[in-house]
């Protein structure tokens, strides 16, 4: 039986929530983690026509790249747009879980399939997040519980291994030694007399973040009443953020980028302001709004790629020198729903996932 906690496992090993922007609200925002899941939807937002097509299809949970509820909402008045939404998510008993921020970041989130449509090379982080240190918990566990354990920090978002790896650890094999007093309540050996028991080493990467986390799934995992937990300071830092530039393996035509990424994103209406003919070797993409017009220009491409820019963020961008393709906030972001949907439907073989069809309007020009 699949459930909602072990839909949202897989997305915090395709992109986790710590990967996510302090200010942003990632995470499950309707239903319970214990609610069983035979079909799930995948879509850019929890939409009224997502809704309605989860709805009409079965699906007993939606995962969204845009969070549904930014801030509270004074009722469930149906004859407001988003009292409307949130009163059928309540009505069909729909859980909705999202990555956002993280899923822009997230080695193979959106970004870097907006990269791969020219198929850019020696490809770099525009704006990088807040560091996220790491650590490494190391705990002694008896052999027999060693996978239960293991298991358990991996759940708990331990294991993440620096780029495509998730799931990292290491073991080392030994003796543990100790003596219980007449009170104590040892999982193996004797009261009151030596023991010498097999153990494994265990050892993980966590982020800083999750330590915590990391702990209690010890704690609750380990069969000893007083389990031996150590967390070391690491020199790796966390690298993540929005944003990629880098190079195209041969200079390509401005025309010819802007073919492609209408293309890739199904875009129905793009603003562009560049040379036709111009030939690009370096491409810059931001996926949604909000790119960081300066760091942008820092890294000097020749075309920027992105959903939303406002009147003044071109202009800067304009007089850099850069030619620009704006491809709507929805069309940029939806090339991640089908990858997301199949890798998806790859780890959780037992249900059925679905993905809805024009859930996000697009403006178009006339």
């Amino acid at each position: 039986m699949t459930t909602v906690q072990d839909v949202i496992k897989i997305m915090d090993l395709i992109a986790p929530r710590w990967m996510g922007f302090p200010w942003d609200k990632n995470g499950l925002s309707a239903g319970s983690e214990k609610k069983q899941v035979n079909r799930l939807l995948v879509s850019l937002d929890a939409s009224l026509k997502a809704i309605e097509f989860a709805h009409e299809k079965q699906c007993e949970m939606i995962v969204t790249h845009h969070p549904r509820f930014y801030k509270g909402f004074e009722n469930l008045n149906e004859d407001i747009p988003l009292g409307k939404i949130g009163s059928l998510i309540a009505r069909y008993n729909i859980a909705v879980f999202s990555a956002h921020t993280n899923l822009d970041s997230a080695p193979g989130g959106i970004n870097d399939v907006l990269a791969d449509v020219v198929e850019m090379t020696d490809r770099y982080i525009i704006d990088f997040a807040p560091p996220d240190p790491w650590r490494k918990v190391i705990t002694f566990v008896p052999e027999s519980s060693l996978e239960k354990v293991r298991q358990a920090l991996f759940a708990a978002g331990a294991g993440y291994g620096f780029g495509e790896y998730d799931q990292v650890s290491f073991v080392t094999h030994g003796t543990g030694t100790f003596r219980a007093s007449d009170k104590a309540k040892p999982a193996s050996g004797k009261r009151g007399q030596f023991n010498e028991v097999p153990e494994a080493r265990l050892e993980v990467f966590v982020p800083a973040s999750l330590v915590p986390a990391a702990q209690q799934a010890v704690l609750s995992s380990h069969p000893y009443e007083v389990p031996v937990i150590d967390v070391v300071m690491l020199a790796q830092e966390t690298r993540f953020g929005c944003g990629r530039v880098g190079a195209i393996p041969k200079p390509m035509r401005f025309s010819e980028i802007v073919k492609r990424y209408k293309k890739a994103c199904r875009a129905k209406g793009v603003l562009v302001h560049g040379d036709n003919a111009k030939r690009c070797k370096r491409v810059a993409v931001w996926s949604g709004a909000s790119v960081s017009v300066n760091d942008a220009i820092r890294h000097c491409p020749d075309v920027l790629v992105t959903g939303e820019l406002r009147y003044s963020e071109a202009e800067h961008l304009i007089n850099a020198g850069i030619s620009l393709i704006v491809l709507g906030h929805g069309a940029c972001e939806e090339i991640i729903i089908d990858p997301l949907a199949k890798r998806l439907q790859s780890e959780l073989p037992d249900i059925k996932v679905l993905t809805c069809p024009d859930s996000v309007p697009q403006l178009r020009h006339a």
